[in-house]
């Protein structure tokens, strides 16, 4: 019962919400890490994919386990809501935090592991030897 719950909340947490959002007038929606940041401009790696900027603006909110986009860091977990913008970017209108960088690095396991893998990758994939 508590592993059924357990997947039920990660499933909610942590789906990949671009499956949910794409095609809704302009609306993307994106989870990956944070490889680089400026003052209002992050830059989101989503598993092996390309990167992509993410611009802030003073309407943006931040949510999850940071308060404000001060304290957002270089490998935070991000899921990203928000419209595409011109040049590939995405214009956020809320960014939550799903795994801080601290915790990453403590709960990082076996780069290999399945459970790894649909974390970073948001699928279930296994990677052939």
């Amino acid at each position: 019962m508590v592993r059924v719950l357990l997947i039920s909340l990660m499933v909610l947490t942590l789906w990949p919400s671009s499956a949910r959002a794409a095609g809704h007038d302009g609306e993307v929606s994106l989870k990956g890490f944070i490889v680089a940041r400026s003052e209002q401009t992050l830059s989101v790696r989503h598993g092996n994919g390309p990167v992509t900027p993410v611009l802030l603006s003073a309407a943006t909110v931040i949510g999850g386990l940071r308060r404000s986009p001060g304290e957002i860091t270089v490998n935070d977990l991000v899921r990203v809501e928000g419209v595409r913008a011109a040049g590939g970017g995405v214009a956020a209108y809320r960014v939550d935090v799903v795994l801080a960088a601290e915790g990453f690095r403590r709960a990082q396991p076996e780069y290999n592991s399945v459970f790894w893998n649909w974390v970073v990758n948001g699928s279930l994939s296994v990677p052939l030897p």
